[in-house]
């Protein structure tokens, strides 16, 4: 209700009413004004007007994906297979995250081996960028790929992953994760000890090979013993 008060002749006296609809469909609403003259034409003292109410759009679909990793071993030796386990998961609130994509950056000096997915189409590899395309990640699951690369120099290492869907990612900055791993060089190669050659005291040849520098000195004594054996019996 409006007391409006005294309204000149020819004029208007305006009022703003706000409301907020609570429900889709179709709303009347009507309106009428009185005063204390007699209205000779009392028929348009009303008036009313229907509004469609439409139902409110969906919210806009939300899924915070996470990327985590880990590389083993670390540290791992120049020649030997490096691995990568990559793990994205969808922490919800949108069951399922489609279209979900793993971009993994592989560090300078390794040579890339494989790149296998939990799920999803197989991934590709493009110098140092593999791709993994995982499809769709239901809510509160992960997918996991695990990457084999191969270092070729010594030194430390970093790889990078990153993981993006089709819908709105309420917390972006878990969607890349990475890793340092230390590679250390290869040990020099052993070489074999040598074998003795030919002869020996006396001419005879001593009963024994080549074996570590520890166990020589016993041998050595140990033939010629052997050797004055048998000029013993011969004489």
């Amino acid at each position: 209700t409006c007391n409006l008060g005294n309204v000149s002749a020819a004029t208007s006296a305006t009022i703003a009413i706000v409301v907020t609809p609570t429900q889709a469909g179709q709303i009347t609403n009507s309106a009428m004004a009185a005063g204390n003259e007699t209205d000779p034409t009392p028929c348009n003292n009303t008036t009313q007007v229907t509004t469609t109410v439409n139902a409110a759009p969906p919210p806009p679909a939300n899924a915070d994906l996470a990327v985590s990793k880990t590389a083993a071993p670390n540290p791992v030796v120049v020649g030997n297979n490096l691995t990568y386990t990559v793990n994205v998961t969808n922490n919800g609130p949108t069951d399922p995250a489609t279209g979900v994509t793993m971009t993994d950056t592989l560090p300078a000096g390794v040579t890339f081996v494989s790149a296998t997915p939990s799920q999803g189409a197989a991934c590709t590899q493009a110098g140092v960028t593999v791709t993994c395309n995982l499809g769709n990640v239901s809510a509160a699951t992960s997918a996991t790929i695990a990457i084999v690369v191969t270092p070729t120099q010594a030194g430390q290492i970093t790889n990078s992953a990153m993981a993006a869907g089709n819908e709105t990612d309420p917390t972006p900055a878990n969607n890349t994760a990475q890793v340092t791993t230390t590679v250390n060089a290869a040990p020099p190669p052993v070489n074999a000890p040598p074998v003795a050659s030919g002869g020996g005291l006396g001419g005879c040849t001593l009963g024994h090979t080549g074996r570590p520098d520890p166990v020589l000195p016993m041998l050595i004594l140990l033939s010629m013993l052997t050797l004055w054996r048998r000029k013993s019996e011969t004489s």
